[in-house]
């Protein structure tokens, strides 16, 4: 029996997963969505959704899930070959990634290969990893939201490999880790600027050189009290906030920063409404 992609979406929720719809034949959000930040696990909105539209495509959610997509292009147009780039970590004696995770083929002949990675670890998305000098290795990353099983693109079809389960996600190999963590924080030689440094370009300094793992908390506090000190929206500086979390070679979960930016705004309401 072959499965509607309301079949497949409503499969996905009931593994836990939230789900969006994409446009059909395509990997963007529909005109006007938020993409992945609009995916639910509420069937019935997946029933308005492809029970009305079932040629929409089908996007996965992976935040807050410590799941990761590690996207292997083969035989790409670009002429990038991700399978190449991954042989050429195994030359140099790295584990091979587990073949037993699911897997999905990309309607161009690539793999999805869905990993797990520890949730204190904030990864988004990004492409050429393992690149030395800006080129082209075929393997991108998404830990934030893929398009899946049954969604077709380019004449082609997300199909998962036989046998392979959503349930059965393996763990990301360190190697595979450490190179994401060292894309996101490139070592580059800014070198010396002479200019007075105000109050602000103080802030600004503090919030980039971030904290050791035993004092984000208090390190973050201190940055959002010295925020609102300026007057800014707390819009602007919740915004801020996050981007000195990431900052940090340790960031804490999105949670504990929302706990620390509600503390800081709702002591800062209290002390201006005496």
């Amino acid at each position: 029996m072959t499965l509607s992609t309301l079949d497949w979406a409503l499969a996905y929720q009931k593994n836990g997963f939230a789900v969006y719809p994409l446009v059909p034949g395509d990997r963007i959000p529909l005109k006007g969505s938020h993409g992945y930040k609009d995916a639910t696990t509420d069937p019935e909105r997946a029933k308005e959704w492809w029970g009305q539209h079932p040629a929409y495509n089908i996007g996965l959610s992976l935040v807050d899930r410590g799941i990761l997509v590690l996207d292997i292009d083969r035989g790409h147009a670009s002429g990038s070959d991700g399978v190449a780039t991954i042989a050429a970590q195994y030359e140099k004696g790295m584990e091979r990634l587990p073949d037993d995770t699911y897997i999905e083929h990309t309607p161009r002949g690539g793999l999805h290969y869905f990993l797990s990675y520890p949730k204190d670890l904030h990864i988004t998305a990004n492409t050429n990893l393992f690149a030395s000098n800006g080129e082209d290795t075929g393997v991108d990353y998404n830990a934030l939201g893929v398009p899946v099983s049954p969604s077709q693109r380019s004449g082609g079809q997300y199909k998962p490999v036989e046998g392979r389960k959503l349930a059965g996600i393996r763990a990301a190999p360190n190697w595979v880790l450490a190179a994401i963590q060292s894309q996101n924080r490139p070592n580059v030689n800014f070198g010396a600027f002479g200019r007075r440094k105000t109050w602000a370009g103080k802030l600004l300094d503090e919030m980039v050189i971030g904290a050791e793992s035993g004092q984000r908390n208090s390190y973050l506090t201190k940055v959002a009290g010295k925020m609102f000190f300026t007057g800014a929206d707390p819009k602007t500086v919740y915004n801020l906030l996050l981007a000195a979390n990431e900052f940090m070679n340790e960031p804490l979960p999105d949670r504990e920063v929302n706990t620390i930016f509600k503390s800081v705004l709702k002591r800062e309401e209290t002390k201006y409404a005496r």
